[in-house]
């Protein structure tokens, strides 16, 4: 996570900036696992901001809100890709019948532009594949459903579908 690439950077739409990080075990005095720390840890977050340690639960009423506000908003594409920034993506990925890379632009969720290059044997022309994807939602399942009629192995050699789909969607 500290090391990636710069084009996986990229293609989430900021820049990353760089920080110290450590364990938090060496600074621990005792040893306690996991789930121990978490407790000691909520337990000064709230002695600190001087509030009740008491669990709430959700009602019914609580968990049907939630599930509206989801449905309604939080949940849909358009919240979660439809006003993300413009990013590229590019995914790579090698496989028993060759690599794959596929590089996408997408701008306000939907895909711009597609380039598609590996050492696949193909028959069909790749351009065609790019041209299914544009324009379509950056959204696996609208990009399975509109390569539905193809059969990848016509521009991909011995690539299937799935294969290439982790190349889109990692």
């Amino acid at each position: 996570a500290l090391n990636v690439k710069r084009d996986k950077i990229e293609s989430k739409g900021v820049k990353s900036v760089s920080s110290r990080v450590t364990n938090i075990k060496p600074y621990v005095k005792d040893d306690i696992d996991v789930l121990q720390f978490k407790q000691v840890l909520l337990k000064n977050i709230f002695e600190y901001f001087n509030q009740p340690t008491e669990v709430y639960e959700l009602s019914e009423e609580d968990k049907k809100n939630i599930q509206k506000m989801v449905n309604e908003r939080y949940g849909t594409w358009e919240w979660n890709y439809g006003k993300s920034p413009k990013f590229n993506y590019s995914g790579y990925n090698r496989f028993a019948g060759g690599c794959v890379e596929a590089r996408l632009q997408v701008e306000n969720g939907i895909i711009e532009n597609c380039k598609i290059y590996g050492d696949f044997f193909g028959k069909g022309d790749i351009q065609e594949l790019e041209q299914k994807i544009k324009g379509l939602k950056y959204n696996e399942n609208e990009v399975l459903d509109a390569l539905s009629d193809v059969t990848a192995e016509d521009y991909l050699g011995r690539i299937s579908k799935e294969e290439f789909m982790q190349c889109l969607f990692d």
